[in-house]
């Protein structure tokens, strides 16, 4: 539940900004999903919630902990989840929603980026 939240808030929010910054329904997409590998960064709060926690507890100024480390795993798999899927939405909605000189253009740029890879593997 906690990754269906994430993804949704962070596509439709993001959306939702870039729409009133003028961007079009597409691009606002766009931006949205691009917006949903960015789980690294609550992986950095979590674990800075999880430290002042425990200095916390360890202190007796709180009896339970801020973030438990089963809420630490959900997060820890709800980042592994958005990264992993942002490439294959994102490839697959710009593809999508491209004109189509543009997916030709996209088509050769991939290829050239394949072969690069190609190249220096």
């Amino acid at each position: 539940m906690l990754t269906i939240i994430a993804i949704l808030a962070k596509l439709f929010g993001c959306a939702a900004r870039a729409r009133i910054f003028g961007y079009n329904m597409k691009e606002s997409m766009v931006i949205g999903l691009g917006m949903n590998g960015r789980g690294a960064v609550e992986l950095v709060v979590a674990t800075v919630v999880i430290k002042l926690s425990n200095e916390l507890l360890k202190a007796n100024r709180i009896t339970e902990p801020l973030l438990t480390q089963e809420q630490f795993s959900a997060f820890v798999l709800m980042a592994f989840i958005t990264s992993l899927i942002t490439p294959i939405l994102l490839k697959y909605h710009v593809f999508r929603s491209c004109s189509i000189s543009e997916k030709e253009s996209y088509c050769v740029l991939a290829s050239e980026e394949k072969k690069r890879i190609a190249k220096n593997a």
